[in-house]
């Protein structure tokens, strides 16, 4: 069996800005959020649309806390939200 391989070279890495620990005062829960959320940043135009049912999933949060805490991280200012409905609404 082979193993697939991601086209994507960046080393397997993620980096979180100093300020988002020491001046946010994130609740545990919204930092781990925010830390699934920047695993999806496209570095050449900084956007990423994981959604909510994705973001569930890898961060093992109940849909309900993915909002929520979404929220909190909007409110905050360290993520824009743009919200989309797919055909099902």
């Amino acid at each position: 069996m082979s193993e697939s391989r991601a086209t994507d070279t960046r080393p397997p890495i993620i980096v979180i800005e100093e300020a988002v620990v020491d001046k946010y005062d994130l609740d545990p829960l919204a930092g781990w959020l925010y830390v699934v959320i920047v695993r999806h940043i496209n570095r050449k135009n900084n956007d990423a649309f994981p959604g909510i049912n994705r973001l569930a999933k890898l961060a093992k949060m109940s849909r309900a806390s993915v909002i929520r805490y979404t929220k909190v991280l909007e409110d905050k200012g360290l993520i824009e939200v743009r919200r989309e409905t797919d055909e099902t609404g």
